[in-house]
């Protein structure tokens, strides 16, 4: 009589019976989560979980949902596999939780869960990361502070080698300028000379007052233009 066929309200009870790192079994895990997580030695490894849901009627309509925290974004339906795999986990806590519905869609109040703990290599570990951070953080500094100091003494050498040429630019125009002056007095004392012997010359040659002639005339004119 369909009329006395009533909805199962009996929630099954989730039960995690394995899980399985590279296939080896860790020992059985509990339905309640109380136990201290289990350590995973370092290494990408591959992880499978085996699990139930103890309801006697119509066992094989038993669905199930599980959510391994950090991973998966949202509870993975499963519909009726017993089983979920993971791998390539990286290091850190990890919480897998299943949990599972009856015949009738009536879901189990509480997951069952198990939590796990990846270990990280040495040098995947905070410490290590943090400090090998900051060795590259101060070999990055003396790097570019030996550059920077390499590029300062190249600039310090390149301004004393322009003032090196400045100085030698400057002493070489003193030089010009004395040798300058040095002909320029040489030339002014025999041109000096010159003059004061084309003026005796001019007197000497200078006839007698009292002469008129175009020749008297000419040499009084280079003797008062050499005076």
């Amino acid at each position: 009589n369909p009329k006395k066929v009533h909805k199962n309200l009996a929630s099954p009870l989730t039960v995690i019976e394995q899980m399985r790192v590279n296939g080896e079994n860790i020992d059985t895990v509990r339905t309640n989560g109380e136990h201290a997580p289990h350590r995973i030695s370092p290494g990408r490894h591959r992880y499978e979980f085996l699990f139930t849901g103890l309801s006697f009627t119509a066992p094989e309509k038993v669905r199930f949902q599980w959510l391994l925290d950090g991973v998966d974004a949202d509870w993975v339906d499963g519909k009726t596999q017993r089983s979920a795999s993971y791998s390539g986990l990286e290091p850190g806590a990890y919480q897998f939780a299943v949990r599972s519905s009856n015949n009738d869609g009536v879901w189990s109040t509480e997951p069952a869960i198990v939590t796990f703990n990846v270990a990280p290599y040495f040098w995947q570990r905070p410490s290590v990361r943090i400090a090998t951070a900051m060795i590259g953080l101060g070999l990055s500094y003396f790097l570019v502070t030996g550059i920077m100091r390499r590029k300062h003494a190249r600039e310090l050498r390149f301004v004393e080698y322009e003032r090196s040429l400045e100085q030698q630019r400057f002493r070489h125009k003193a030089a010009m300028d004395a040798e300058r002056s040095r002909i320029a007095s040489e030339l002014h004392d025999d041109l000096g000379a010159n003059l004061t012997q084309i003026q005796w010359l001019g007197e000497a040659a200078t006839p007698p007052a009292g002469s008129s002639t175009g020749e008297t005339e000419l040499i009084g004119r280079i003797t008062r233009k050499s005076r």
